[in-house]
């Protein structure tokens, strides 16, 4: 097709017509075999530009399925239907290859979950780009941030989100599958994991899972060996009980580890301090 059927398809004004317009100069762009002269090339982009810019939805959502692949593609044209209505920006934010990290991060923040979700499983994500969808906070779209293989995660976000599936079941598999998860954060996300993901965890990091579980349940009792302070054994538990306290971490499973480790004096501080009774009572 040469430059002269072009503009006489782009004078049909009809909605028919503008879908076939579309339809017919993103094939030219998509078709990697086409040779388009200079001035056949100004003329396509021209009326590509226009079609983006002006027409309707569904001539739009035609173009961007057929260019978002096109190594090519305007950048400026890109960006502009990134950020246009989710129909029209899907195909572009999850495949196109020339939005830089900086115009999908502005997608993040101005747009909508949708279009986060689009973003989330492009074939190659930058660990900026896999923070910005983070921090929107979005469970959905973190899910299926971990569920891409391709997807860099930063050290300190996947700490994080580590610490986030305690909260947020979702999100415990999908960590647990990635190559980039390190044996210190899989130790950790073990604690509260079903069954069937701790065994995956031990296949995965060859863990031995008797060793493992007696390392976890020793865990939250460690610091008591590690008070020097001159006090008494009681005293020393006091102690560590108020700071298990001000981190948060008391439960009634860390009651059932004290004891099971032995150290009887921490549960008896940590009883009184979570029931109110008093340490008579308790002993």
């Amino acid at each position: 097709m040469d430059a002269n059927e072009l503009l006489k398809i782009a004078r049909d004004k009809s909605v028919e017509g503008r879908e076939t317009l579309g339809k017919v100069v993103s094939d030219l762009f998509a078709d990697g075999h086409t040779v388009l002269s200079d001035r056949e090339r100004t003329i396509t982009l021209d009326i590509l530009h226009q079609l983006v810019h002006d027409f309707e939805s569904s001539v739009r959502k035609t173009i961007a399925e057929n260019i978002a692949e096109w190594p090519e593609l305007p950048v400026e044209m890109a960006i502009f239907l990134a950020n246009a209505e989710i129909e029209v920006a899907y195909p572009i934010l999850s495949k196109s290859g020339v939005l830089e990290d900086e115009a999908l991060v502005e997608v993040i923040h101005q747009r909508t979950m949708e279009h986060q979700l689009a973003i989330a499983i492009r074939q190659s994500v930058s660990t900026d780009v896999s923070d910005a969808l983070v921090e929107s906070g979005h469970e959905e779209v973190i899910s299926k941030l971990l569920e891409n293989g391709n997807a860099s995660i930063s050290e300190k976000t996947m700490e994080y989100l580590v610490d986030e599936a305690e909260r947020v079941d979702s999100f415990r598999e999908p960590i647990i599958r990635r190559d980039d998860l390190n044996p210190k954060l899989a130790q950790r996300l073990y604690l509260w994991v079903s069954a069937a993901l701790r065994k995956a965890i031990t296949d995965k990091y060859d863990l031995d899972e008797n060793l493992i579980d007696d390392l976890l349940e020793k865990s939250a009792v460690q610091t008591f060996a590690k008070l020097v302070s001159a006090g008494s054994k009681q005293r020393k538990s006091d102690l560590l009980a108020d700071e298990l306290i001000d981190d948060g971490i008391v439960d009634v499973e860390l009651l059932m580890q004290s004891l099971r480790a032995g150290e009887v004096s921490l549960f008896i501080s940590l009883f009184t301090r979570m029931s109110g009774l008093r340490e008579q009572l308790v002993k």
